[in-house]
């Protein structure tokens, strides 16, 4: 079965996406839905660029999800997830794709152009051109 994009977007807290100032974007996953045990790798894609698994940060250790050492989402449960990364003003594409137990294959796809912070660019004023 597989779960609507509506309802895998309540996965991801609204607003949480954010510079942590060392070249790194932070961003918090709560879980409304009900249990979900991930059994494998999930991949954080921001922007379009895949942050490496073995450089994303959280209390549970992504890489060495299995099926036989699955991690179980519970309801009402939450994550901060830590990536490397810098925000895009304008808005920033979070793509979180997974699998569950419960659920199959999962993609989680959200835009959030209120995050918290993001890198601007500062113009050289030496600079002659556009």
């Amino acid at each position: 079965m597989r779960v609507p994009d509506f309802i895998l977007r309540k996965l991801y807290k609204k607003g949480s996406l954010r510079e942590t100032g060392d070249g790194r974007v932070a961003f918090t996953l709560r879980n409304p839905l009900g249990k979900g045990t991930l059994v494998s790798p999930p991949r954080f894609l921001l922007n379009g660029i895949l942050a490496p698994i073995g450089e994303v940060r959280c209390r549970i250790d992504f890489a060495r999800l299995s099926p036989e050492n699955a991690y179980v989402f519970t309801k009402g449960e939450t994550l901060d997830i830590d990536i490397p990364g810098r925000l895009m003003r304008g808005g920033n594409r979070l793509q979180i794709v997974g699998q569950s137990k419960e659920w199959g294959d999962l993609e989680i796809f959200v835009e959030d152009r209120d995050a918290a912070t993001c890198d601007v660019p500062q113009r050289d004023p030496q600079h002659v051109g556009p």
